[in-house]
């Protein structure tokens, strides 16, 4: 009966191991976001990273991150640590009042700067403002656009 125990025990710790192996082996990455072309300091960046169009592009809360970072010499550097490889989408919002939310026309378009991966000229539909990531480091350039 003692042989058993211990040669579940061994099992159990070896799987233990196994699965703590195997979560720092993922390939993860690092994605580096710069963002220019705020045309002050005022406020904030809102900023999201959206794996997926639910809450794309100024719903943040909806994104799979995202983060509200001081303007500084009117750019803004973002590092999301950590990120699977997929597609992603990049929004950032000028929060100029510094409430916290975007303000936006009776269409949906942001009242504040804004810009998105790819950046496009005009608010895009979510597969057009898609990036591929893989493991490793990658740098994206945002540049804010104001209407």
């Amino acid at each position: 009966m003692i042989k058993i125990r211990n040669i579940i025990n061994i099992v159990i710790i070896f799987l233990f191991f196994l699965g703590v192996t195997d979560a720092y082996t993922q390939n993860d990455g690092t994605l580096i976001v710069k963002v220019h072309g705020f045309r002050n300091n005022k406020g904030k960046a809102l900023v999201g990273l959206y794996d997926s169009p639910n809450g794309f592009p100024i719903k943040f809360k909806k994104a799979m991150r995202y983060t509200i970072e001081e303007i500084k010499n009117k750019s803004v550097i973002v590092i999301f640590k950590t990120i699977p490889k997929g597609s992603y989408t990049v929004c950032v919002v000028h929060d100029e009042d510094g409430q916290g939310d975007v303000d936006r026309y009776w269409y949906g378009r942001p009242k504040e700067g804004s810009g998105v991966s790819n950046n496009p000229k005009k608010m895009p539909k979510f597969k057009d403002a898609l990036f591929s990531f893989s493991e490793g480091l990658k740098e994206i350039t945002i540049n804010i656009q104001y209407p």
